[in-house]
Order: structure tokens, then C-alpha cells, then sequence
């Protein structure tokens, strides 16, 4: 029996070009261009990747916190200064960049200094069986930002945070969220929204856009997740990843158009020359970073 891990990216992946999958997911490549952590405040790649880790970053901090009930003051503190030793770590981002994003997030906090969310866990790591038959075995995993307990819902809810620096309203089609509701059986989510404009107030940068999905749309949406990652088994068995080169120029020019434009015998050295490999998501190795800070956590509030 074949099995099968995948999580709400690969499924993205799998129903759109199949070069593109495996360049990305199987060889783990990304653009040279894109990789020096020094390019956050000229690639909107660069910047979206390392604002947004960084910001969680803090947020998880803060909410471990929350959920340990420590005061208010003492949270956003805590979760500061372990978000700014976090980015010494990632050497060469700007310091200037650090702060901006430490201010948005001390804004955060003092936005929903009196909010009414219990922490119920904090990045959750799940791992789900979504379909098996007699020669197949697909695990849809994922992490989960928080669930909270909110009132007038029943129940735990998951939520995601989404950082931008751009005012964005986020569609109910997509794999992510109607994915987390699957797996947590739960029929709603929050979109958590922390936006880094400079110019609009607290209000507007900082809101909970609630996600509602029917126990029908979401049967449909793991029907159709069963058929694409069907799909990308049979690919990854046979090695053979067909071109959507309808996409190519989709969302501002796919990253790896290039290594495509290139004659076949020519893709080796392109790779080499304008590529590097990333490190993969590990859940093994994530579980290792939040004993580490659990423990950090833990001294702090000896």
C-alpha cells in the first residue's frame, strides 16, 4: 500500500502544474534571488516569507502565554523579547525591519488587550487520515496557528493569522481553511488579520474575519482533495510531471519559468547556477523547537 502525506500547499500544488510541484515539493528548490534573508524590504517574496515568520513568531509566544494565564503585560514583554532574539538568529534581517514588525504586533496586543478568546492549544500539529482504499493511504497534515474558545460558539475553533501590508479580503474557496474545519470537525474558523500598513488605524489593521462552511461544502471539498492527491500519487509513482503552461505568467511570473524556458538538456546547470535547495517542514523537528520554547517559557516564569 502506497501512503501518502500531504498538506493544504501540495494540494494547491497538485491541481495546478505539475512542474511546478515537483520542482518545488520534490526537489525543494527556490529562486536564488529570493533566498537571502537580506531581501525583505526589496522582494515581496522575501518580504511576506520573513514578516510573516516573525510575526508568528511572537503571536506564539504571546498565546502560550495567554494560555497560561500570565498577566497582560508580562505576555506582550515576554513574547518581544523572545521574538527579538529569534531575529537575531535569522542574521541579516534589518533591524529596523524587527522593530516595525515588534510595533505592529505591540499594537496587536493592546488592540485585543481585553478580547474574550480562551486559548485552548496553541499550534497544533495534526495529521489525519483522509482517504485509504486497498492500494492507497492519504494523511492530510497541517498546523493550526490556535483554537480558542469564543463566545456564542460552541466549541473549540481554529484560527489562522495572516499578516499583510496590503488591505485583503480572504475567499471562502480554498484549501486551507475549509481543511483545518475538516480535520478539527469543526464547522467555522477566524481568519486572524495583522496588517502592516503605516497609515491605517488600529481597527483597520487588525481584524477577525470569521469563516462558516456547511458539513456539505465541506464533503465536497474532501472529495475533490481525494481526487487531485489520487492524482499526485500516481505521479509521484511514475515520475512524470506535465507542464500548466497557462500558469506561467500567473500572480506576477512563476519562480520557476526560467528552469522551464530552458531546453531540457540545458535545466541541470540552470538549477545549479540560479537555485538553491530549502530546508523541508519537518513536524519532528518542530516539535523539537516548542519543547525548546516551553523551556525558555518556563525559566522566565520561575
Amino acid at each position: 500500500m502506497i501512503t501518502l502525506v500531504a498538506d493544504s500547499t501540495a494540494l494547491n500544488l497538485s491541481s495546478l502544474c505539475g512542474q511546478k510541484y515537483f520542482y518545488e515539493q520534490v526537489l525543494s528548490l527556490v529562486s536564488a534571488r529570493l533566498t537571502p534573508v537580506k531581501t525583505v524590504t526589496e522582494t515581496e517574496g522575501g518580504a511576506y516569507l520573513n514578516k510573516g515568520d516573525l510575526l508568528h513568531t511572537f503571536l506564539r509566544i504571546y498565546y502560550k502565554l495567554r494560555k497560561r494565564d500570565v498577566p497582560f503585560n508580562a505576555c506582550r514583554e515576554l513574547a518581544l523579547e523572545y521574538g527579538r532574539t529569534y531575529a537575531i538568529t535569522l542574521h541579516d534581517v534589518p533591524i529596523h525591519v524587527c522593530e516595525h514588525i515588534a510595533r505592529q504586533f505591540s499594537a496587536y496586543c493592546e488592540f485585543y488587550r481585553h478580547e474574550n478568546w480562551k486559548i485552548v492549544e496553541v499550534e497544533h500539529y495534526f495529521a489525519k487520515e483522509l482517504y485509504r482504499d486497498d492500494e492507497i493511504r492519504i494523511i492530510y497534515e497541517g498546523i493550526i496557528d490556535l483554537f480558542v474558545e469564543a463566545e456564542g460558539i460552541q466549541g473549540a475553533v481554529p484560527v489562522d493569522h495572516k499578516s499583510s501590508k496590503r488591505r485583503q479580503a480572504f475567499t471562502n474557496m480554498g484549501n486551507q481553511f475549509k481543511g483545518y474545519c475538516w480535520a478539527s470537525g469543526a464547522n467555522r474558523c477566524f481568519v486572524n488579520k495583522v496588517g502592516f500598513q503605516k497609515t491605517l488605524a488600529p481597527k483597520e489593521r487588525f481584524q477577525r474575519e470569521p469563516k462558516h462552511f456547511s458539513r456539505a461544502i465541506l464533503d465536497e471539498w474532501k472529495s475533490h482533495a481525494v481526487y487531485h492527491l489520487k492524482e499526485l500519487a500516481w505521479r509521484l509513482s511514475e515520475d512524470v510531471w506535465p507542464m500548466d503552461e497557462t500558469s506561467c505568467d500567473k500572480f506576477g511570473g512563476c519562480s520557476y519559468r526560467q528552469i522551464c524556458e530552458t531546453p531540457p538538456s540545458g535545466r541541470g546547470f540552470r538549477i545549479f547556477r540560479d537555485y538553491s535547495i530549502r530546508i523541508p517542514w519537518n513536524p519532528a523537528e518542530a516539535a523539537d523547537d516548542h519543547k525548546r520554547e516551553e523551556d525558555w517559557l518556563d525559566n522566565k516564569l520561575v
